[in-house]
């Protein structure tokens, strides 16, 4: 799955270039966790991290 986000969003965010992905990732986990719908390893794995880091 690819998600297209408008390069005005990615501007508009001020974030380095190279963390942009690792930003929206995270986010994603922790909102997906937070609401139930990934359990925290699933969240984890998502996000990059281990569960460890992600808790």
């Amino acid at each position: 799955m690819e998600i297209i986000i408008p390069e005005d969003v990615i501007t508009a965010m001020r974030l380095p270039r190279g963390e942009v992905e690792r930003e929206l990732r995270l986010d994603l986990a922790v909102i997906l966790y937070q609401r139930g719908i990934l359990p925290l390893g699933k969240a984890a794995k998502l996000a990059g991290v281990t569960k460890r880091e992600f808790s």
